[in-house]
Parts: C-alpha cells; sequence; structure tokens
C-alpha cells in the first residue's frame, strides 16, 4: 500500500512539474516576444535625434505611432530616457501648431469687423496657451503675440480718434450746409462750401463710402455757390444731404461702446509680457552647458 501511494504520488509530481513546465514555458515565450517588440520600439527612439528637428518628423511619427501599439506592460519595459525625446518632439509640435496660430492673425487698419476677428483669433490663442504645460510654454513665440496684440490695440485706438474726428466733421458739414441756406452773401456761401469740401476730404477710411459719395457733390456745391442761383444752391445742398446716410455716426457704434475690447488687450497684454519675463528669468537662472 505504501509503495502504491508512493507511485501515486509521483505521478501527480510528474503531472504537475510538465504542467508546469508547460505554462512557463509558454509564459516564457510570450514575455520574451513582448521584450522583443519593445526593444524594437526602443531602438527606433533611441535613433531619433537628441533634439528636436522638423526633418525627424516621419522618424518621429513612426516611433510614437509603434510605441502606441505596444501593451502597457510592454511600455513599462521603455527606457523613461529614451522617451523622453519622443516627449520633447510632442511638446515641439504642439508649440508650433499655437505658434502657427499666432503667425497667421492678421491686423487690418481701421475696419471694426476686421479688428475684431482678429481680436477673436487672440483670444482663442490666450485661451489655449492658459492650460499650457511648462515645457511647452516656454517654447511659444510670445514676443510675436505680444506684437499682435499690441497692433491690434494700437488700430482700434487710432480708429477710435479716427471714429471722433470723422463724427465730428460730419456735425459741422451739417452745420455748414445750414449756415449755406442762411447766408445773404454769395461768397459767404462759397467759403461755407469750400470748408465743406474740405471737411469731405479729410473724412478718415472708415468712412470712406460716405466719402466717396460725398466728394462729387460736395464739388458741385461749390461750384454752384461761385456761379450759381439761390436755387441752384439750394439743390446743390440737398444732393449733399441726400447723400449723408442718416446711420453716419452709427457706423463708429461700435469702436465707441466697445470698451471690452480695450480692457481685453490691456489684460492680454500684462499676461503675455509677464511670460516672457518668467522665460527670460529661467533662461538665465539655467546653468550653462559645453
Amino acid at each position: 500500500m505504501k509503495i502504491k501511494n508512493f507511485i501515486v504520488g509521483m505521478a501527480v509530481i510528474a503531472a504537475c512539474t510538465f504542467t508546469l513546465s508547460g505554462c512557463g514555458g509558454a509564459k516564457s515565450s510570450e514575455s520574451e516576444k513582448m521584450t522583443q517588440q519593445a526593444k524594437s520600439v526602443s531602438s527606433m527612439i533611441t535613433e531619433l535625434p537628441e533634439e528636436y528637428s522638423a526633418e525627424a518628423d516621419d522618424a518621429i511619427i513612426a516611433a510614437r505611432t509603434a510605441y502606441d501599439a505596444l501593451s502597457d506592460e510592454e511600455k513599462d519595459t521603455v527606457d523613461d530616457s529614451a522617451l523622453s525625446v519622443l516627449e520633447q518632439a510632442k511638446n515641439q509640435e504642439d508649440a508650433d501648431a499655437i505658434n502657427k496660430e499666432i503667425n497667421e492673425i492678421t491686423v487690418k487698419n481701421g475696419n471694426y469687423y476686421d479688428l475684431n476677428t482678429s481680436k477673436k483669433s487672440v483670444s482663442g490663442v490666450m485661451d489655449e496657451i492658459a492650460n499650457l504645460s511648462p515645457e511647452v510654454d516656454k517654447l511659444i513665440n510670445y514676443d510675436s503675440l505680444l506684437k499682435k496684440i499690441d497692433d491690434i490695440s494700437s488700430e482700434y485706438t487710432d480708429t477710435i480718434l479716427d471714429a471722433d474726428n470723422d463724427i465730428n466733421a460730419m456735425n459741422d458739414i451739417m452745420t455748414k450746409l445750414n449756415s449755406i441756406n442762411n447766408s445773404y452773401s454769395s461768397a459767404s456761401k462759397y467759403g461755407y462750401a469750400c470748408d465743406i469740401y474740405n471737411d469731405v476730404s479729410k473724412l478718415s477710411t472708415n468712412l470712406s463710402s460716405i466719402k466717396n459719395k460725398l466728394l462729387a457733390p460736395a464739388n458741385d456745391l461749390k461750384d454752384t455757390c461761385l456761379y450759381g442761383e439761390d436755387f441752384d444752391i439750394t439743390l446743390a445742398v440737398l444732393d449733399i444731404v441726400k447723400e449723408i446716410p442718416e446711420n453716419s455716426t452709427e457706423h463708429y457704434d461700435p469702436y465707441l461702446n466697445d470698451t471690452e475690447f480695450v480692457d481685453d488687450c490691456l489684460k492680454w497684454q500684462q499676461i503675455v509680457q509677464e511670460k516672457i519675463e518668467e522665460n527670460k528669468a529661467e533662461s538665465s537662472s539655467e546653468p550653462e552647458t559645453d
């Protein structure tokens, strides 16, 4: 009985040993396969240049694609120092995308709607940089962004001044038109007509459509006041009135009422200036390398 039990026990042990050996062998083979895949990816990554360059984009994309295809267990076997090259490339790509947006911001002269489009583009960039990692943040071209914001702010300020001058000029034109009707002297009427023509000529490009419509009748009014009869002068005055849109001053409402435009630009200027100073301070504190 003891011999029988011994034989049975040995058989069980042998079976277990065979089973474990078989399972272990399969696991070892699978582990080896995973390691080879990870080694292949590690090799692709280590062959990349140490510093990111656009010329290496294709190789970087291939290495990143291969790495992303690994299982979590395989990714754990890839050395962290090798992955830093991919991380650096990803940071530069993210920064390049934002820098491209900055470069594409255009600032057009004297048109509120175009300026507002530019402002919206800046607003989008400001939202993006608010959540950047420090590594990407220091790669952003903040000098260029600050220049764009400065240009928009300056152009908007100039346009407000132009709007103010144009509104005053339009009011003067209306006053002088009325003065012509009330003047008895031909010389006085001609003087007012000349002033009106000069006022029209000085209107800014913001009222170019109104300015272009008024130049011809203003010139006719000047000639009529010099050579025409009172009835002709009255008709010439009416011709100018007809060419002045009722909403000529309303054209400037967006400029004169949009205080948020200026406030946003001032806020963004401060944020970007602070980032420039921070990056300069960080750069100057870094130890020099040979």
